[in-house]
């Protein structure tokens, strides 16, 4: 059975359906990956059909979208139930944190990461069987909602494959159709991987601050090891070899121990040497640490500072850092 994935991200990177794509595909499905990039509010003038012929053949459409992307989610669900009778499921960050925003919209919805929510609702759907006790997910059945508990993953993280990066059965909006993607749509300056997933804090501004609440074994940053953060690398480097740089989109890359960011440093500048950007917070920066990327190539740093008043930090963001006379 074949997948049809869509991003409404305005990035070409789309890291959350291309992870969904490669665990899909280890599991016998097919994929199609259809980036819908743009920064406009909507798809007009859009050629449809290119769309849908995509979809036509798919037993499941999967729509990933931020909140800003969510109108534009609407839309593409509603273009695509005039013609086609295929199950439509919306997940991605704002599916995650809002679900019942969705539930008039969309009749399945992905409440929280969605490798083996999608393997096992394809899976039914293949088989032909009821699908509607899969953790994690919502929607309706006639005029009955379901919202069924989450679960975490069941495997560890460093157990599912790397993204899809084959783009053979990848498209991307261009010029209001859709192309076939190719190696000059690749973003070759600091091309988005995470070394992580989650945060080591509980901003109160930050989509982490939820998760937490909602997914309580989401409190711990779980790391990629080393081994597999530099194979990821490498399958990048060798997928697209016009890559110049990194940016590792870790919520705070200094979340990582010291022993880790040695092994990682002494690695990457063996078999990667491309320059890099991090994420850091105030209170995990490090000088030792810092030393130790910059020598493994890091020319870039963005630093997270909010407020420069401790009663807004501690009283309304909860960041709990002491300000430096």
């Amino acid at each position: 059975m074949k997948i049809a994935l869509i991003s409404t991200d305005e990035s070409p990177v789309a890291m959350g359906v291309k992870a969904l794509s490669s665990n899909l595909i280890a599991h016998g499905f097919q994929t199609a990956v259809v980036i819908m990039a743009t920064w406009n509010e909507d798809f007009k003038n859009f050629c449809w059909e290119d769309l849908e012929n995509i979809c036509r053949d798919a037993g499941l459409i999967g729509i990933s979208c931020m909140t800003h992307g969510v109108k534009k989610a609407i839309e593409i669900k509603n273009v695509l139930k005039r013609n086609l009778k295929i199950p439509i499921i919306i997940g991605g960050i704002h599916a995650t944190l809002l679900p019942e925003s969705l539930i008039d919209d969309f009749e399945l919805i992905c409440h929280g990461e969605g490798e083996d929510l999608m393997m096992e609702l394809a899976k039914c759907l293949s088989d032909n069987r009821d699908f509607y006790d899969i953790p994690g997910l919502w929607g309706r059945c006639g005029d009955t909602v379901f919202r069924n508990q989450c679960q975490p993953l069941r495997r560890d993280l460093n157990e599912y494959p790397f993204p899809d990066y084959d783009l053979g059965h990848q498209y991307i909006f261009e010029s209001n159709k859709l192309a076939p993607m190719e190696l000059l749509h690749i973003i070759c300056d600091y091309f988005e991987v995470m070394g992580s997933r989650g945060c080591p804090h509980s901003c109160t501004f930050c989509s982490n601050y939820k998760i937490k609440q909602d997914f309580p074994w989401r409190k711990s940053v779980r790391n990629y090891t080393v081994d597999y953060f530099i194979g990821h690398l490498k399958e990048i480097c060798r997928a697209y070899p016009m890559v110049r740089s990194f940016w590792f989109e870790d919520d705070t890359f200094f979340a990582k121990e010291y022993g880790e960011i040695q092994e990682f440093a002494d690695r990457y500048k063996r078999e990667i040497n491309k320059p890099f950007c991090i994420l850091v917070s105030p209170w995990t920066y490090n000088e030792e640490k810092t030393r130790l990327v910059v020598e493994a190539g890091m020319d870039r740093v963005i630093f997270g500072i909010q407020s420069g008043s401790e009663n807004t930090n501690h009283n309304i963001y909860s960041r709990r850092i002491l300000s430096q006379n």
